[in-house]
């Protein structure tokens, strides 16, 4: 009996879809290195040549064609199966995920909110990078993920859901925007957009003395050592200690909502979508 990976059939499906291994590796955020030794490996298991490359064009084999509706079906079935298994009888799952930033600077109550309103909810809550994000609501073993940059994948419905209000803040009240320099900037990962809005913003500075994992990390930095850090101002207004740096931009960091359409197709993550849809517009948006 054939022992084969899950992830080689989701990788196959991906490369038929696109015909392209370098839009199969970015829309699975993997290298291009990474695809074509999936596929090496799915080809050398089942002893058959699954794809015909040609100079931008990549074609099924008679034998790709004929896998393809049953990759399709085993991918389908193993994400039923491992979302089904996971919830108790008479209770109804939801995965969300968001960065830590995000769920720590505006989305703290959320899961609350939902609990308030569906005591049957079985709620996973999942801190991770938005393009892990991506990758799972692909996968479907996501339903929901809230994140910093758009993913061009027309399988994913994207809509705005609120946004992060930044400034530079110190523990110098003294300070300017000026004297922001590499040896007193704090970073968190706040997507890789916002990376090229900070260059814009502060051009001279191409490595900041420390990328902090965390808002609390890079606030305990700053209020130890002097270091300027980027904060939501919802966040600063619970912390004693730290001033706006004067003459500093203020900066508006967009979040999206995101999930797969084939979500809508079942009615009780179809009710939860809209109540969330409800939620960000009555509570996250003030």
């Amino acid at each position: 009996m054939l022992n084969i990976d899950i992830n080689l059939l989701r990788t196959f499906l991906e490369i038929e879809k696109t015909r392209h291994f370098g839009k199969a590796a970015e829309n699975l955020y993997l290298t291009q290195s990474a695809i074509s030794a999936r596929v090496k490996l799915l080809e050398d298991t089942l002893g058959l040549p699954l794809f015909e490359r040609y100079r931008n064009n990549i074609q099924l084999t008679k034998q790709g064609e004929k896998l393809l509706p049953y990759a399709t079906q085993m991918v389908d079935l193993w994400v039923r199966t491992t979302q089904d298994i996971r919830v108790p009888q008479n209770y109804q799952d939801l995965a969300v995920a968001a960065p830590d930033s995000i769920w720590s600077s505006k989305l703290s109550h959320f899961p609350n909110l939902l609990f308030a309103e569906f005591p049957q909810l079985q709620l996973e809550v999942q801190s991770v990078d938005s393009n892990i994000i991506a990758r799972r609501l692909l996968e479907r073993t996501l339903d929901v993920g809230f994140l910093y940059d758009q993913p061009k994948i027309d399988e994913l419905i994207l809509t705005k859901a609120f946004s992060l209000q930044l400034a530079f803040y110190s523990n110098n009240n003294e300070i300017t925007a000026n004297e922001i320099n590499e040896k007193n900037l704090v970073t968190i990962d706040l997507g890789f957009t916002f990376k090229e809005i900070q260059a814009q913003l502060l051009p001279n500075v191409t490595s900041p003395i420390f990328q902090a994992a965390n808002w609390q990390m890079a606030i305990d930095y700053a209020l130890e050592f002097g270091g300027i850090v980027m904060l939501p101002s919802s966040l600063v207004k619970r912390k004693k200690g730290l001033h706006q740096v004067k003459d500093s931009p203020t900066i508006e960091r967009d979040i999206f909502l995101c999930y797969s359409s084939d979500i809508l197709k079942i009615d009780y993550k179809r009710v939860y979508i809209e109540r969330i849809h409800k939620l960000i517009e009555n509570d996250f948006k003030k």
